[in-house]
This record gives structure tokens, sequence and C-alpha cells, in this order.
């Protein structure tokens, strides 16, 4: 437990390798980072902003000679799992934005290495401004957020690297005493040869910074996906409930016969589709202020939403994409309504087709068609806001205007991210493949 009559003399430690403006108290702590979606409360003991790697080290040994627990975050845009907060009272939060740099990158093989508060955005920017054929491993979370703090969370995406750590193959650490960790290939010499080879030479310890406490990881090296020559979306509807479970069944089988073409399948419920669509029916709510089913249905009539709709990504050539397209045809008959495969460009000409249609009935098309050109430019690694709308449906302000903020906007939000079996098959590699069927654009970072 912390001795609370050492925070004031790390406080001080702290100010003079720092700076005044880079050390909050308890009061500032508790102003510029308390707030969360899920509703939990912590009492924060302070806040250190660094904006040098090298200062973590010396953070680390004051926070060790004092006794006071450190809580260290890369963004803190964690929605729904817990934000910026700790896990516990007293903590003295390291907040590792402001270390912002790319640091290397291998353009031929795609390969780049960040620092924490590198984020979805910024890694999109360097890529467009380089003319660099590579995919952003893009989340649901919004661009704002954290590459480095997803792949240590263990996140999941729906871009060909579906696995984010799975993607890391070199990562370097700060340990509790200060000393620095870094693979052993690394250690030897062969930095280059690291950055490519995540299993390295002897003992395999890198995964022990996954959801972990056992140090700061101030680096990552991750493998992007090479821009495929095409992308297309599937959009598919499920008429009825009882149609989910074969649903999930011929969702297994397209994923086992079609890996690294298909990147991921997300099958989402009318609530989930809704809300990223429709204003929330505040209204007409019932008396344990629940939607109404027959609301819920008409809702679903009006802005074209089912009881569940599915949503995956096809990657690959003309060729290779137009085969995969006859197997899923032939996999989802007899289930799927609605059946579409979409490009990019395909969702915006129907976009802006249905903003042209007179009256309600085009408006509300118009959202539809728009949130799923949105979803388009996020499988096709464009970081973006489309998903976090959701986590404002029941907010009565509703947005605002600048970026999306959920704790900040007091929006009330708690992820859940069930996992059901998936056999793997023995020819898919690990970093495209989850092993099982996830929310795979959930809000983390």
């Amino acid at each position: 437990m912390p001795n609370a009559t050492n925070t004031p003399a790390a406080l001080t430690d702290w100010r003079s390798l720092l700076g005044n403006a880079q050390v909050l108290d308890g009061a500032q702590a508790q102003q510029a980072y308390g707030a969360d979606t899920t509703g939990v409360r912590r009492t924060l003991a302070g806040a250190l902003r660094p904006t040098d790697a090298e200062q973590i080290s010396e953070i680390v040994r004051i926070a060790a000679r004092h006794r006071q627990p450190l809580y260290p975050i890369s963004t803190g845009n964690n929605w729904g799992y817990g934000g910026a907060l700790p896990a516990r009272d007293d903590c003295v939060i390291l907040d590792l934005s402001g270390l912002k740099r790319i640091l290397h990158f291998d353009a031929e093989l795609g390969v780049v290495t960040v620092q924490p508060g590198v984020t979805q955005a910024m890694l999109a920017d360097f890529l467009d401004q380089g003319g660099h054929p590579f995919l952003v491993p893009v989340t649901g979370a919004g661009p704002h957020c954290s590459l480095l703090g997803n792949a240590l969370e263990r996140g999941y995406g729906i871009t060909p690297e579906t696995d984010h750590f799975g993607a890391v193959s070199d990562l370097e650490a700060i340990l509790a005493d200060g000393t620095r960790y870094r693979s052993a290939l690394r250690e030897a010499g062969g930095e280059d040869i690291a950055r490519l080879f995540r299993w390295g030479i002897g003992p395999y310890s890198a995964g022990l910074f996954t959801q972990s406490n056992f140090g700061i990881v101030t680096q990552v090296s991750i493998q992007l996906a090479r821009r495929p020559d095409g992308v297309c979306a599937l959009l598919f509807s499920l008429k009825d409930d009882s149609l989910l479970e074969t649903a999930v069944e011929r969702v297994r089988t397209i994923l086992q016969r079609l890996p690294g073409v298909v990147g991921g399948i997300n099958l989402m419920n009318q609530h989930r589709v809704l809300a990223m669509t429709a204003p929330f029916p505040a209204d007409r709510l019932d008396a344990h202020g629940l939607i109404p089913p027959e609301v819920l249905r008409e809702m679903g009539r009006d802005y074209h939403v089912f009881p569940w709709t599915g949503f995956g990504t096809l990657y690959g050539s003309k060729g290779l994409i137009a085969a995969a397209r006859r197997e899923i045809r032939q996999a989802l008959k007899g289930i799927a309504s609605r059946l579409l495969f979409l490009s990019p460009s395909n969702a915006k000409t129907l976009a802006g087709l249905a903003s042209l249609l007179p009256g309600a009935f085009g408006q509300r098309l118009g959202k539809t068609a728009a949130t799923l050109g949105r979803s388009l430019e996020l499988v096709a690694g464009r970081p973006n806001e489309t998903a976090l709308p959701l986590c404002y449906w029941r907010h009565p302000r509703g947005m605002g205007e600048g970026p999306l903020n959920p704790a900040r906007d007091g929006c009330g939000l708690r992820w859940y991210a069930p996992w059901c079996p998936c056999a793997r098959p023995p020819s898919a590699p690990m970093s495209r493949w989850s092993g099982a069927l996830r929310p795979s654009m959930a809000l983390s970072h």
C-alpha cells in the first residue's frame, strides 16, 4: 500500500526532473483524468506528463524511492474499459501521450516503431505524406487513440492484421527499478532483425508486458499490412433472431475457408446499428426506461435496419475478391437478406444518391448510407469516429463539436466483449486469425 506522507516528496522530486508544468497535484489530476464512462471513481495522488522517453527511468526510480504507485497510460482513451483511471486509489498517473515520435519506419517491409502517444490519426498522416502503401491497424475507438496502448491490451481490429499484439515484433520497456528491457536480439546488436522477427532468440518474454504491470513500455514495433489492390465490404442482414445461430456457423465456415482474404466479420444487433444511425427515442420508452419491442421494430423499418446486421471486409486482388464473393454467397445462401458487396467508392455514391431523396425517408436512408460509407473508410485503414456516436445515443446534450471524448462529455459506456469458440485452420497465421468471434471494432485506447 502507498505511504501517503511520501507523495508530496515524490511530487517535489518529479517537479525537479520534469518542471512544474508537467507535474499535477491530486486535485489537478482529478480534474484532468477523473472522468470515466463506467461511473467508477478513483482518488488520484497526482499526474506526470513527460515529453522525453529518457525521463521515464528516473521517474520510476523516484516512485520506487518514495513507494508511490504509478499508473501509466498512453492516451487514456480506453472507452468502456476504464479510460485513464487506475485500478486502485492513490496512484500517480504517468501520462505518456506526450511521447509522440515515430522512431523508425521500414518503407519496404512496412514495420513502424512508435512511442505511446502516436495515435491512429498520426500514423495515417505519416503514411499519407510519404505515399506508403500500408494500412493503419484501426479500431472503432477513433483516430485519437494510441496504437501502442491498444496492442498492449491485446486489442482487436477488422483490417487484415486483426490481432494487434500479434503484429508487434519488438518492444522496449522500463522495469520497476528503472532499468531498461530490450529483447535479446537488440541487446546483441541485431536491432534491424529484432523489428522483423518477433520471436528473437531464447525465451520469448515480450508477452509479459501485455495486460500486466511488469514494466512501462516506451516503444513498440508493429508490422503493418500492405494496402491491397482491392478492398470490398460485405454487408448482409438477418430477418429474424432465430437465424443467428446458423449465421454464426456460416461465418465460422467463411473465416476458415478464406483466411487472409476476409479480415473479419462483425455481427451487430439492431440496437448497435441504430445507436450509430438514429436518434434515441427518449419520449417513447416504457416504464423501465427501455425501448419497447414495437418501437424498436418501427425504427428498424424506418432506417432499414434488420434484427441483425453482418459487416465484414475482403482484401486482395480483383480476381481474388471476385472468387471470395462467390464462396461467401454460397455460404450465406438461405439465411442472409440484402447481401451486398460494396467498395468505398460505391458507398460514397450510395450516400450521395440517398441524400437526394426527398422527405424524411431520404434523410433516414441518407444517414444509414453515410454511416456505411464511414465504416468502409475505417476498414480500408482510414481511422475515423464512425463507431463513437453509439456512446452518445442516450446523452441528452448530444455530441457537440470537435473530437469526440465520451469520458469528458459524461457518456455512460461499459464495453462487453464476449467470445465464442471458433476453430482455427492449421494453415491460418495467428497474426491474421483471432481464434474466436468477437466484436471487431471495439472502442479501446
